[in-house]
């Protein structure tokens, strides 16, 4: 089931687009956001666990 976006992330890891399957790397508890598509009714579908290598920034 997707998340919706403004919802935080339950789990840090690699996130797709549940319409155009865009993924994005999301840390826990991060506020997820709109699709950077602008696809408007999707949400974000937990694919992997995954941790950030060291000095990467999350997706926005």
């Amino acid at each position: 089931m997707a998340i919706k976006p403004g919802a935080t992330a339950p789990e840090t890891g690699i996130y797709w687009c549940s319409v155009c399957k865009l993924p994005g790397h999301f840390t826990a508890g991060q506020v997820l956001p709109e699709c950077r598509n602008k696809c408007g009714r999707g949400g974000w579908d937990f694919v992997r666990a995954q941790e950030l290598p060291a000095g990467a920034a999350p997706a926005s």
